[in-house]
């Protein structure tokens, strides 16, 4: 903002000095933005990890089913 006199600078009314966000309310909007963005990725974080997780599980299981196959293949001694 320009409070100057001098005659080739536009003079601002009371309103519009008024009406200028400060600082603060600039970066707000931001932070909104970021910290919905932030929300978003951590939801999706999370919905990976239980899918590694439930993966992880099957393997698992897979295993003690290959397991319990082999056991019933090997011949009695």
């Amino acid at each position: 903002m320009n409070f100057s006199r001098d005659k080739g600078e536009r003079k601002l009314s009371y309103a519009q000095v008024v009406s200028t966000p400060r600082p603060d309310d600039v970066n707000q909007p931001k932070a909104s933005a970021s910290a919905k963005k932030a929300k978003i990725i951590n939801q999706q974080v999370e919905e990976v990890a239980e899918i590694m997780q439930q993966n992880i599980n099957k393997v698992l299981q897979r295993g003690e089913n290959l397991d319990s196959l082999q056991i019933k293949t090997v011949p009695n001694y």
